[in-house]
């Protein structure tokens, strides 16, 4: 891995503005995980329990005694259990690269945490970034046990620049296991994270950590739960939303949950007459409350159930007022990335023309999909099958993702509040594809954020995951990364730099990394009317799918 100079790495605290190193500081006394690769300046405590579940679906307990009947923190907690996910696939991560390790999973032990901070005991006060995964609320997707969720090169560059951070990585309740059974508490996800926020205002300090001082971020879902979690009234200082925010899922009402709750024990109970019980009479076993874990995981794959949603509770009233929601912060930092379609690309190899077509004819507002569908040359397509995948694809990455960035910088800057949102692109294309090919699909900003495979991409990539370290490291500290007239863009081909968005240039080298006027429109009609063309399409695709 690409690091600074230990000898840099080693001299950098001698220039904080450092302070007395509190009395109950722990790292000294917890045994972590000093990181041989920066000079044993950064430190990694893992596994450390932050909240407790007595039962499936049963609200997370605040971890209170800390650190409780062990000292030592070298080993990561379980995840999630989860369907199986080839996330080194999906990246297009070559073979020849060694494998992480196996995860292990427990549905009562999954709310864990882990902390990377610097080893250096004068270093306190410190900013802290508390960090969210994604994964389509379904998987820990690049978590911190795997390399694209890295905690070492952030930290360590935030020493190596004399402006040391902490890092906090989180594991929490996932798929069902989170979403419920409709019966009782819901969004159990989200309680996690509060509940993990709750324990490092309470605890971080005791590694240095400033716990008045704390930004929220995270990518796809983990942007999602960001997002839910400032509008459920969630309190920390800065928040960061890279590709996702609540208008990228929106929070569901009560039916779509039910239903969902309802297939899945109609399902279980298939499986229990394919084990033989032909009786119609069902114990616990046949229920979302009752299975057990690994034959819950097994019906959401017979289902196909991939992705998850929020449930529409009372703390979400006007999540969509930015002004409301993200006025509390002192600074917001969006973006997403320019080929967020890549996402679905595989499902939508066998959808036809005239189906896409369909997709756009909505029954709720008729006028807002035909203008879509114009506007994206979708309108009139039966036959040229490719161009209305194509077509529809960027329709998908723009109205789940790319449209509301800038929207929402907009209105916070012109809020007339305090807060702060600055607006960026990443650009650079996958490092493990073909020059000719390379994408700058869905995720694959956290090879630029956490640069756990810089021993293996080009020199592109590691230069523009260098800046966007640095960039995230100066917001993390309370400072102006760019203007926030500014676009800043990552990429293409190792390009890093701001673009004036007042100015005449801004055009010529904006429209051509979104649609300017495609992603205009989808503002214009507004989240509610677009929802139904992306819904339609995501089931169409599915249907199509399963026809094979």
């Amino acid at each position: 891995m690409a690091s600074a100079p230990a000898s840099d790495i080693g001299t950098k605290f001698e220039k904080l503005n450092v302070h007395e190193t509190p009395p109950d500081d722990l790292r000294t006394k917890l045994r972590g995980v000093v990181d041989p690769r920066y000079n044993d300046q950064v430190v990694h405590f893992r596994g450390i329990p932050y909240a407790t579940i007595a039962q499936r679906f049963a609200k997370p307990k605040l971890t209170k005694k800390f650190p409780g009947d062990t000292t030592e923190y070298t080993k990561f907690g379980p995840r999630c259990p989860q369907i199986d996910f080839d996330i080194r696939d999906f990246m297009q991560i070559p073979k020849t690269i060694a494998k992480d390790e196996p995860q292990a999973e427990d549905e009562l032990q999954c709310t864990n945490l882990n902390i990377t901070c610097p080893t250096s005991t004068s270093a306190t006060k410190l900013p802290v970034f508390l960090w969210i995964y994604g994964g389509s609320m379904t998987n820990a997707y690049g978590n911190a046990q795997h390399r694209l969720g890295d905690a070492g090169p952030l930290v360590a560059q935030s020493v190596e620049l004399g402006r040391p951070i902490i890092l906090v990585t989180i594991h929490y309740r996932l798929n069902i296991f989170s979403f419920g059974n409709g019966e009782g508490e819901v969004n159990l996800a989200l309680q996690d994270q509060q509940a993990a926020l709750k324990w490092v205002k309470t605890h971080i300090t005791k590694f240095g950590g400033e716990p008045s001082n704390i930004t929220v971020g995270g990518e796809s879902a983990g942007a999602i739960y960001t997002h839910a979690l400032l509008a459920s009234g969630a309190e920390f200082e800065r928040a960061i939303l890279q590709s996702g925010c609540l208008y990228s899922s929106p929070p569901q009402p009560d039916k779509a949950g039910f239903g969902l709750a309802g297939l899945i024990d109609g399902n279980l109970q298939l499986m229990e007459f394919d084990k033989g019980n032909t009786s119609g009479s069902f114990g616990p076993e046949a229920s979302v409350s009752g299975a057990p874990a690994e034959t819950l995981i097994q019906s959401l794959k017979d289902l196909q159930l991939t992705r998850f949603w929020l449930w529409d509770e009372p703390y979400f009233k006007d999540w969509d007022n930015d002004n409301r929601v993200f006025g509390k912060l002192k600074g917001l930092l969006i973006g997403d990335t320019r080929h967020e379609w890549v996402l679905w690309h595989g499902a939508f190899r066998k959808l036809t023309a005239k189906k896409v077509v369909q997709c756009f004819e909505t029954k709720n507002n008729p006028a807002v999909g035909a203008k879509l569908a114009k506007i994206y040359g979708i309108d009139g397509l039966e036959e040229d099958h490719d161009t209305a995948r194509r077509e529809a694809l960027h329709f998908l990455g723009d109205v789940r993702f790319c449209a509301w960035p800038p929207s929402i910088t907009k209105n916070v800057n012109g809020g007339g509040g305090d807060t702060k949102a600055y607006q960026y692109y990443y650009d650079e294309g996958n490092p493990f594809q073909e020059k000719h090919r390379s994408k700058a699909g869905h995720a694959v900003d956290l090879f630029g954020l956490f640069g756990g495979y810089d021993d293996d991409v080009n020199d592109e990539t590691r230069r523009v995951g260098r800046m966007m370290r640095t960039k995230w490291i100066d917001f993390i500290s309370g400072d102006e990364p760019w203007g926030i007239n500014e676009t800043y863009v990552f990429g293409p081909e190792g390009m890093t730099g701001a673009i004036d968005r007042d100015s005449n240039a801004a055009v010529k080298d904006m429209n051509p990394r979104r649609r300017q006027a495609e992603i205009s429109a989808i503002r214009e009609a507004g989240w509610q009317a677009v929802m139904e063309i992306w819904q339609n399409l995501g089931s169409a695709a599915a249907s199509a799918a399963a026809e094979g």
